[in-house]
């Protein structure tokens, strides 16, 4: 009978630090004759390792793990095992991070401070039944989220469309990953009139840092033909060879 349920129980690998965290959890479900843990991952090498090795039904990933985030590593386990099973503790998650964890991949997420210990085990139970869990609070906020993304990404994307030729420019070279120094001298201005440019950029688009202002080049595509789409829009009937230079010069590269 005993052996009976050790073969019936599913395999729970844990991912994370720090590790007086994992070591709890792993004492919890050891207690649980349904459940066997079959180790704890400690880096994403560790858990590579106990992936071929253990062979889990569910992965548990409890927070970072040698410096990545609980994210990246639910992003790495599952680029790398397509099937994989992960449910993820998420305490205290905002909106954005439950989205951004279900779309790396996770199978469920589990509050345990609000959830409890049970509810944790039961999601376990369900996940390597292959069943997708999100409770309806936490969908409720993943699909208000991804609205809120929208309608902002349509707001920036009229926004872009008002945007001066000049601005336009220095959006798209901000895409392609030139500093300010290097985009005055494509523009033959000077650093203080790219910085100046660049504020408007922030104010216009509603964002607080340059790297926010590169991520929106690159998801608008603005690092090469739209930027084109945008200019002969502005021109009208005009001829694309009358676009500034800088805008079809053969070193905007597509972002991969």
């Amino acid at each position: 009978m005993e052996c009976e349920a050790v073969s019936s129980a599913i395999k729970v690998l844990i991912v994370g630090r720090p590790l007086v965290v994992e070591e709890a959890i792993q004492r919890a479900l050891a207690t649980e004759t349904g459940v066997r843990v079959m180790g704890i991952g400690r880096d994403m090498a560790e858990t590579e390792r106990l992936l071929v090795d253990a062979r889990p039904d569910v992965i548990l990933v409890c927070g970072g793990a040698d410096g990545d985030t609980g994210l990246q590593l639910v992003e790495q386990i599952v680029a790398r095992n397509p099937d994989a099973r992960v449910v993820v503790l998420a305490p205290d998650a905002d909106d954005e991070s439950l989205h951004d964890l279900v779309t790396a991949g996770a199978f469920g997420l589990v509050n345990l401070q609000l959830d409890g210990f049970a509810e944790l085990v039961s999601a376990l139970h369900r996940a390597a039944a292959g069943e997708f869990l999100l409770s309806a609070d936490t969908l409720r906020r993943i699909i208000r989220h991804q609205r809120m993304q929208s309608v902002r990404q349509r707001q920036r994307a009229d926004v872009i469309q008002r945007l001066t030729e000049r601005e336009l420019e220095v959006l798209s070279l901000i895409g392609s990953g030139l500093d300010n120094r290097m985009i005055a001298e494509k523009l033959f201005v000077s650093v203080t009139t790219v910085r100046s440019h660049i504020q408007h950029l922030l104010s216009k688009l509603d964002l607080h840092s340059r790297v926010e202002v590169a991520v929106l080049a690159n998801q608008y595509d603005l690092a090469v033909g739209m930027v084109q789409a945008l200019a002969a829009h502005a021109l009208g009937s005009r001829q694309l060879e009358h676009v500034p230079q800088v805008l079809t010069s053969g070193w905007l590269r597509s972002p991969t």
